[in-house]
C-alpha cells in the first residue's frame, strides 16, 4: 500500500486496513481502521473516513443542503467510476487475456444484467 503511495504520490489519501500493526507512525493519520468482520461497520470508521473526505473535498460531501437525488447521483456515478477502475484493473492484471467485457463477467461470475422486452 505504501509503495503504491510512493510511486503514484497523490496529494490526498487515505487506507482503510483492519490492521493497524506495523504501520509507520507519520502514517496513522492516514488510516482508518476497520474491523476485521464489520469492515466500515465499526462504530465511528465511516465518521473517520467522512473527516478525511471533507478536509479535501468539503462541498462534494453530502450535507443537509444537497439533496437526495444529488447524493444518489452522486454515488451512482461513483459506484460507476469504481467499477469501470476494477474492470480495466482486472483485464490489466489477467493480461487482456479476455476479448469482451463479457466474457470476464463470465469468467467472474458475474451474473449478466436482466434483459427487459419491449412492453406491448
Amino acid at each position: 500500500m505504501l509503495g503504491d503511495v510512493g510511486r503514484r504520490r497523490p496529494v490526498h489519501w487515505v487506507a482503510l486496513d483492519d490492521d493497524d500493526e506495523d504501520w509507520p507512525g507519520n502514517y496513522l493519520s492516514r488510516l482508518v481502521k476497520t474491523n476485521p468482520v464489520l469492515g466500515l461497520g465499526r462504530p465511528g470508521a465511516v465518521d473517520e473516513l467522512r473527516s478525511h473526505l471533507e478536509s479535501w473535498f468539503g462541498s462534494a460531501i453530502a450535507t443537509p443542503e444537497r439533496t437526495t437525488q444529488d447524493a444518489i447521483r452522486d454515488e451512482e456515478a461513483a459506484k460507476l467510476i469504481l467499477a469501470q477502475d476494477t474492470t480495466t484493473g482486472l483485464k490489466e492484471a489477467l493480461g487482456g487475456q479476455f476479448v469482451s467485457d463479457a466474457a470476464l463477467d463470465e469468467a467472474l461470475g458475474v451474473p449478466p444484467a436482466p434483459v427487459r422486452l419491449p412492453e406491448g
